[in-house]
């Protein structure tokens, strides 16, 4: 049982510097490990996306195997850790879909919206009803439309910018906290939702700065830097979620291992002294 609930009563410590530093500490100690699951589950979505009838749930599968970079992370830490470790988010596959679905309905709207600032509706229409066109005319009237779209509604495009990119951060520990947290769906939602929302432009700027950091070692290494910043993002995310959330998981537990611990305990622990 977690005490999650008095994080946001106290509050936290936010550290960037912290938890890229850890991230990458604990990637280090794992490194061949992570690289070659990185490389097994990328190749074993790659099959699954070709394959007719399960290409569909390829995408859930991927959920799955990535979420089980957090449980391998967590027995990192304990020096327990072993391969099929990042196969142990299939024991999480019912709240975790669930997650996506929940999340998938959110994007949904946004989605449709920014599609219909795209490409016009009444374009949309045309195009379906229209038969064989000119690819050429289409992709003209696209631009036409959507540059007088950009100049009349500019607030809506980044109105939808700005709603994706809050949904996807505000639900960042989401994962972990299923995983690890052993929370639900939507309680880790909620929770994910208002600790990021405390400090919610100091993630803007650690996202911008993980994101060129990572970017200049990909292209710096020709591509290859993938293999290490796929995990390396998992690992900094994990280690932000460590700090964060860790000081509560067991808060509880360890209340009720001290109730009714007081005189007698201490007369104990003195004679065991003795």
């Amino acid at each position: 049982m977690n005490d999650y609930n008095q994080i946001l009563k106290d509050g936290y410590r936010f550290n960037m510097g912290e938890y890229i530093s850890d991230g990458w500490k604990l990637f280090s100690k794992g490194a061949g490990s992570f690289i070659g699951f990185f490389i097994l589950s990328f190749i074993g979505i790659m099959i699954l996306s070709f394959i007719p009838f399960i290409n569909f749930i390829s995408n859930f599968i991927q959920i799955l195997l990535y979420a089980g970079m957090y449980v391998f992370c967590r027995q990192l830490t304990k020096g327990h850790e072993e391969f099929g470790d990042f196969f142990k988010g299939f024991n999480y596959a019912g709240p975790l879909i669930l997650h996506n679905i929940v999340l998938f309905l959110f994007f949904a709207p946004l989605m449709f919206l920014l599609f219909g600032f795209i490409i016009p509706f009444e374009l949309f229409a045309e195009m379906l009803g229209a038969g064989p066109f000119d690819q050429q005319e289409i992709g003209q009237e696209i631009g036409f439309q959507m540059a007088q779209n950009m100049a009349a509604s500019w607030w809506v495009f980044l109105l939808v910018i700005f709603a994706s990119f809050y949904l996807g951060l505000s639900y960042l520990f989401v994962v972990p906290l299923i995983v690890d947290g052993k929370l639900g769906f939507w309680e880790a939602m909620e929770l994910s939702r208002k600790v990021v929302g405390k400090k919610f432009f100091n993630y803007v700027i650690m996202m911008i700065a993980i994101g060129i950091l990572l970017g200049l070692g990909v292209v710096f290494t020709c591509g290859l830097g993938v293999l290490v910043a796929g995990p390396l993002f998992y690992c900094i995310m994990f280690s932000a979620y460590d700090k964060i959330f860790t000081p509560y998981l067991h808060s509880v537990e360890d209340e009720i291992d001290e109730f009714g611990g007081g005189q007698n305990d201490s007369n104990t622990e003195k004679e065991y002294d003795n």
